[in-house]
């Protein structure tokens, strides 16, 4: 007997389970259940109504036929086959009714009707070959009508035939291989039926250990659930042919996808032949596939009411041939009705010819490789944005051209037709399409080949300026009704007060030159005929001739990518770049020129940055690249957005309200940025953010008003001893030293930053009034800290002395081995930080020389740790820290000599290690700590980097996740006369 509902796992008793049949008088049917082992213990029944009321198993070589019955399965009853027959044999109210066990060869239901069950037929984990014929029969299933799992079988066969199955919440097919060493022919062949689901996927193959072979013939196919898919299959190689079929109401029909196999992966391809179908009301794509292609070929089917009709992904190999021939495509909408996502690699050809396209919208054909053939096609598509698009990430792909010759694209207007061809006309990064010569209609014969004139009969513009032109005010406004092209060695002017209106979506790309002549009085305007539907923009790329353009007193309005300027020779003056998509101005640094000037640009209303400058591939840091009385505000993100590696002066210029910073400099690799004379105010977040390798200067400027009230988050990049930023002679918007630290952010806030020079600074914003301090004063306004740039001491004073400047000590030569400046904290001296101070030393630290009075080093809260001591001196004179309490820091105490001795010292609370010592070099150190005490180091109490022989003498250690670590390439530990106690590890040694 079964041991559970699915019928997986049976026991066998000899009293229960031989076939029993009784006559039941109450339902006046027989009742029957148990094993048939032989075809002579078969009985015959003379009523055609049969209940199993125990599962009925059919052994081993018994020939089983049944004819003309109905069957009614009680709760989780059904029959299980070796090989059988059904003929003419009505099944119903059962879980399953054929479960095909292990060594079956051939199921035959021929003429069956089942209604309701909640499967029909199952195979599980199955062993063997088998064929399943399904013929003239009427299947309705609550969940799955076929499910077979194979493990271990060559071939498998499933046969439809003028049948219908339906379900009513399940998938109709499921073929789900176990893993299995061997691969599984699989053939699936439909023909003259009907399918239809409310549920999961329609067919759903899934067994990457398989071949699948499938034909399907004169059907329907159709679902009545979104999100679903008619034919989901992933396996290991795919040849699907589909004729005469009809599939409608899914949201995919075909995909179609092969599993990624390690060994050669070009044995594993698709390979489609679908003709004479129909697709209709596919809400996503009617054929997707992702793979290697075999041999493809789409032709004489009908796609109507449909979002994508065909998407193929075609993996990185050549394919065979791959034909789009005599579809129609009809009111269909997506962003690719055909979308071919052709490889970077192979150079095989995919061919559309005479498909019709009607009606269509959005972008009826998009791909993104110029191996491809497009040419007695028939576009109609009036409400499309384009009938041809070149996709995006094409570089390596340009300079190549694409044959789009003799389609016909509904109209004789060439700027029309220009106008729906998306190619390098409006990304440079693009290849491009020909499309001349051209039919003039549906008329294979009728070939025209006129080139379209720039202005027209009625004075709209547009297309090639292959030799000078001038547009004039009185002619104007002009229409754009085509992309704008200006052909190297050609000249397009415009007079002062000239109008052009763009349609949507166009632009004007030069290649040569372009004048604009305007005039204070009477300005150039560049803006969209609607003022919704914006306009390209303007991308000025002859920085490779020697073309030299001139754009003054000019507006441009309402476009997608507003200002483009790749040719550093172009003179610009006075222009205007106003609600741009993205920048308001872009410009492309070269190496053509080595001193660029912009002046009285106005950036605003842009949905990213107003003026941008970015590097080319290139070098440039020896490019000088001034903008001047420059007015950028309420840009979207940065005000002036500096990326490139040159040196950049920005003067006289208002920086105001923009949402992220006034100015973000990113220079990675070199390149100086200067900012003076300079209102940046009322910027969201940041006066002045960014990445500097070489210099900052702000000079005379006025910052105020900032949402986080600091100069920017990174206002000075990650701390370099060899980086200063020069931000002095500036108007903060504070009267104090103590208020102006709240806004800037350098190494004196957070010494994880560059040093930022704000001392002297002006007391209000017509630079009349200075505090004429310097930077290395202790106290400047009340500001303890700074600069240490001569002896200086610290003195024991009654109450604490809080340091709001974190100290640096500096090197009074850039020599190593010379005197430094030297800091020194009296006995007894009790001072704290605030959040991210500390000391950082290049010259000599004295902590309590000759006394053992303790100093003490705390934070000022003690929630917030202060940032510790660093020493990286270049004296050749030792740093004493004799009788200190270095308490509640970030990093402890960090040595980057061995110049230094610590005596009767603690540290304690350490955010991270307490002591660490990265010695300059590879000798025998030895440290005599004399009774120091290091505790409760959240990481490690004495942590030792870089290779030699260290000796650690006499020290305490308590308290920590690691008590001494050494972790170098080779070298020595020796620890003596120490204590260490209570660490999760005590010592912990890596050579790399």
């Amino acid at each position: 007997m079964f041991l559970d509902p699915s019928m997986t796992f049976a026991q066998h008793f000899s009293t229960v389970d031989d076939f029993q049949i009784t006559f039941d008088t109450d339902f006046n049917a027989y009742v029957i259940g148990g094993v048939i082992k032989s075809s002579s213990s078969l009985p015959t029944f003379e009523s055609d109504i049969v209940i199993v009321n125990r599962t009925v198993i059919i052994d081993y070589s018994v020939d089983v036929h049944l004819f003309g019955i109905t069957f009614n399965f009680t709760a989780n009853r059904g029959i299980i086959v070796i090989e059988f027959k059904l003929t003419n044999i009505d099944m119903k109210d059962g879980d399953i009714g054929l479960y095909v066990h292990n060594g079956a060869s051939k199921i035959d239901v021929i003429n069956v009707t089942a209604g309701q069950m909640e499967g029909f037929i199952t195979a599980i984990d199955f062993h063997g070959n088998l064929e399943l014929n399904l013929n003239d029969s009427i299947i309705s299933t609550k969940n799955i009508a076929v499910n077979v799992e194979i493990n271990k079988t060559e071939t498998l066969y499933i046969n439809i035939d003028n049948s219908e199955l339906y379900s009513s919440t399940g998938k109709l097919i499921l073929s789900d291989a176990a893993s299995t060493e061997n691969l599984t022919d699989i053939h699936l062949n439909v023909n003259n039926s009907v399918f239809a689901t409310a549920g999961e996927n329609l067919f759903e193959i899934n067994t990457c250990s398989s071949k699948i072979h499938s034909k399907m013939i004169s059907s329907s196919f159709s679902m009545d659930n979104d999100g679903k898919t008619i034919f989901s299959c992933l396996a290991s190689s795919v040849d699907l042919a589909g004729f005469l079929n009809k599939f409608d109401k899914s949201d995919k029909v075909f995909f179609v996808s092969f599993c990624d196999q390690q060994k050669n992966k070009q044995d594993f391809v698709i390979g489609l032949n679908l003709t004479n179908n129909r697709f209709e009301n596919i809400d996503s794509t009617a054929i997707e596939t992702h793979g290697q292609l075999k041999d493809i070929v789409i032709q004489k089917n009908y796609f109507v009411g449909n979002g994508e009709c065909i998407k193929l992904s075609i993996a990185d190999f050549d394919f065979s041939s791959l034909t789009i021939y005599q579809n129609v495509f009809s009111n269909n909408t997506a962003d690719g009705i055909v979308k071919l996502l052709q490889p970077r690699s192979g150079n095989s050809t995919i061919n559309l010819v005479k498909n019709i396209f009607e009606n269509n919208q959005d972008i009826v054909i998009s791909f993104t490789s110029p191996y491809i053939n497009i040419y007695q096609n028939f576009f109609e598509n009036k409400d499309s944005a384009y009938n041809l698009k070149v996709e995006s990430d094409t570089n390596s792909y340009t300079g190549r051209v694409v044959n789009a010759s003799q389609n016909y694209w509904g109209t004789n207007d060439v700027n029309v037709i220009e106008k729906r061809i998306y190619d390098n006309n409006y990304d440079n990064t693009l290849f491009e399409i020909t499309f001349r010569p051209y039919l003039g209609s549906q008329n294979y014969s009728d070939i025209q080949n006129e080139e379209a004139a720039f202005i027209s009969s009625n004075g709209d513009i547009g297309g090639i300026v292959s030799a000078n032109f001038t547009l004039t005010k009185g002619s104007s406004p002009y229409v754009v009704v085509s992309n704008i092209v200006v052909k190297e060695n050609a000249v397009l002017t415009l007079e002062a007060g000239v109008v052009l209106l763009f349609k949507e979506d166009l632009s004007i790309t030069v290649y040569g030159a372009f004048i604009v002549l305007g005039t204070p009085d009477e300005l150039v305007q560049l803006k969209p005929e609607v003022i919704d539907k914006p306009w390209r923009g303007v991308d000025i790329k002859s920085y490779r001739g020697n073309n030299n353009s001139t754009l003054q007193y000019l507006a441009v309005t309402n476009t997608m990518s507003g200002i483009q300027i790749w040719s550093m020779n172009t003179f610009i003056h006075n222009i205007t770049s106003q609600s741009s998509a993205t920048n308001g101005f872009t410009f492309y640094v070269n190496s053509n020129v080595t001193e660029v000037a912009i002046s009285e640009l106005n950036a605003s209303n842009n949905g990213k940055t107003g003026i941008q400058i970015a590097t080319e591939d290139i070098p440039s840091s020896e490019i000088l690249f001034k903008i001047l009385k420059c007015t950028v505000s309420e840009n979207n993100e940065y005000g002036i957005d500096i990326k490139a590696n040159a040196s950049v002066i920005i003067s006289e210029c208002n920086v105001e309200g923009n949402a992220e910073s006034g100015i973000y400099v990113y220079q990675e690799s070199g390149g100086r940025t200067n900012v003076s004379t300079s209102k940046i105010s009322r910027n969201v977040k940041y006066a002045i953010k960014g990445y500097f390798t070489e210099e900052l200067v702000v000079d005379s400027c006025v910052i105020s008003d900032h949402s986080f009230r600091r100069f920017g988050k990174y206002c000075a990049p990650k701390f370099e001893e060899s980086f200063e930023i020069n931000a002095t002679f500036n108007y903060w918007g504070q009267q104090s030293a103590m208020d102006i630290l709240d806004l800037v952010c350098g190494f004196e806030k957070d010494m994880d930053r560059s040093f930022l020079h704000y001392i002297p600074f002006y007391t209000d914003n017509n630079f009349n009034q200075v505090v004429s301090l310097a930077q290395d004063e202790f106290d400047v306004h009340g500001a303890f800290g700074g600069d240490v740039t001569k002896n200086f001491t610290i003195p024991k004073l009654r109450s604490p002395i809080i340091i709001s400047r974190a100290l640096f000590v500096r090197a009074t030569s850039m020599f190593y081995f010379r005197p430094g400046s030297v800091l020194t904290l009296e006995a007894g001296a009790v001072i704290r930080f605030k959040e991210n101070r500390g000391i950082y030393i290049q010259g000599v630290l004295k902590i309590s020389t000759g006394s053992r009075r303790l100093t003490v080093m705390d934070s000022v809260n003690e929630n917030v740790p202060w940032y510790g001591i660093v020493i990286k001196s270049t004296s050749d004179e030792y740093s004493t820290i004799n009788y200190a309490q270095i308490n509640n820091t970030m990093q402890g105490f960090i040595a980057f000599t061995n110049r230094f001795e610590m005596k009767h010292t603690h540290i304690t609370n350490s955010r991270a290690s307490c002591l660490s010592i990265k010695p300059e070099n590879t000798g025998v150190t030895t440290h005599d700590f004399e009774g120091t005490s290091i505790s409760n180091c959240k990481e490690i109490g004495i942590s030792v980097f870089d290779n030699g022989e260290i000796n650690v003498y006499n020290v305490n250690i308590h308290n920590a996740s690691v008590c001494i670590k050494m972790d170098t390439y080779y070298g020595h530990l020796t620890v003596k006369s120490s204590n260490i106690t209570n660490c999760s590890t005590a010592v912990y040694v890596r050579f790399e």
